[in-house]
């Protein structure tokens, strides 16, 4: 056992550093789940299937295809950071947690490095796309800052809703993509126990056409 008093500096220094080293252990990547549902219980979403509603020519005229699909989307973020930085008790102004949404876009996106896989995205999280997350704990909403962020005060499961959805769904030749993915990249700063550390996660989710058939 060890001795009760006569501590010394380099004691001491050395009880530092094991605890500084075992906050970084412990700064983890935050976890981002998409959900099939607006629930804490609700399963993984991977991917979506979506009905282009083909009307036949001489119905359609210059009507456009119909999305019949829900353009609605839950995700989980869970950060065991602010857990463990709360009880190191530092300042919790130095902390953050902050969310963006992507979706792919070949045709106007930026290529970005996500997961080791080059993509290219646009930004969905700004005015009048995707500017509103509903929080399931309270019901409140956050609405994105002008940098395109969500500011999150915590682990929760939030709801967002996108605009416009179809237009990202077809491709250049504007016949619909057989896949378009919504990402959401979670970032994580946090500072335990004197140092700072950041945590990055990607998520995403697959929208994949299903074809209808008309059977007349």
């Amino acid at each position: 056992m060890g001795h009760l008093s006569g501590i010394t500096d380099t004691e001491r220094n050395l009880f530092a550093n094991a605890v500084i080293a075992a906050a970084n252990v412990t700064a983890v990547d935050p976890e981002a789940t998409f959900l099939d549902d607006f629930d804490l219980v609700a399963a993984q979403e991977e991917y979506r299937y979506y009905m282009p509603d083909r009307l036949k020519a001489s119905e359609a005229g210059d009507t456009s295809n119909i999305l019949d699909g829900d353009n609605t989307f839950c995700i989980r973020i869970r950060d065991y950071n602010m857990v463990a930085s709360n009880l190191s008790n530092t300042d919790s102004n130095a902390n953050s947690l902050t969310m963006e949404l992507y979706i792919e876009d070949n045709k106007n996106g930026k290529e970005m490095n996500i997961n080791g896989e080059s993509v290219k995205v646009s930004k969905i999280s700004v005015s009048g796309k995707a500017d509103i997350l509903k929080k399931y704990s309270d019901g409140q909403t956050i609405t994105v800052n002008q940098e395109g962020q969500f500011k999150l005060q915590g682990n929760d499961t939030f709801q967002f809703s996108l605009n416009d959805m179809e237009s990202y769904l077809k491709g250049i030749n504007t016949t619909y993509k057989k896949e378009c993915r919504i990402f959401a990249k979670v970032d994580s700063t946090v500072t335990l126990y004197g140092v700072t550390a950041n945590k990055e996660t990607w998520t995403s989710v697959s929208l994949k056409p299903r074809q209808l058939f008309d059977l007349d």
